[in-house]
């Protein structure tokens, strides 16, 4: 479905290696083009230091700022290289289906995720809207990485792909 949808280019060779770990800089264009962008414009300016316009994602990450779907990993740094965890696609997947404040939840559906994790209520919406099911029983995993086939499972769920 993906791939029909332009949304994922594979790895090459016509590939998709789902067991692949997802960067920031691939998730930033999952989910640019999984709401549409297939060619963002290019920006104005450089946002973020350790991504400069020369980066093949430049402008999906930079789409992703104006959206506000990431403010960065830290002060003008967007880490493109870095693995992204569960919790972080948490939050990068709920403010892009339009949450950026998700509301705190009653209950505590994940024993490894509880509300002083700064990704709680990302993680609770994601399960309310069925975007997750969890990694097993009662679990999120939030530190594990994502993998590429995680990550479809999560982008078809999300934007009802």
């Amino acid at each position: 479905k993906l791939s029909a949808r332009r949304v994922t280019l594979g790895t090459g060779g016509g590939n998709y290696s789902p067991n692949d770990v997802v960067t920031r800089q691939q998730m930033a264009a999952f989910i640019i083009r999984a709401l549409g962008e297939f060619n963002p414009p290019q920006p104005p300016q450089q946002r973020f230091l350790d991504v400069p316009p020369a980066n093949p994602f430049f402008a999906f990450i930079e789409q992703m700022a104006i959206r506000q779907i990431t403010l960065g990993c830290s002060a003008n740094l967007y880490c493109p290289l870095d693995v992204v965890n569960r919790q972080q696609m948490a939050a990068f997947l709920i403010r892009a289906v339009g949450e950026p404040n998700p509301p705190v939840p009653f209950l505590q559906r994940f024993a490894d995720v509880g509300p002083s994790n700064i990704f709680y209520t990302f993680i609770e919406r994601m399960a309310v809207r069925r975007i997750t099911l969890g990694c097993d029983a009662n679990l999120y995993c939030p530190i594990d990485p994502v993998t590429r086939g995680q990550m479809a499972a999560f982008l078809v769920r999300a934007f009802k792909l």
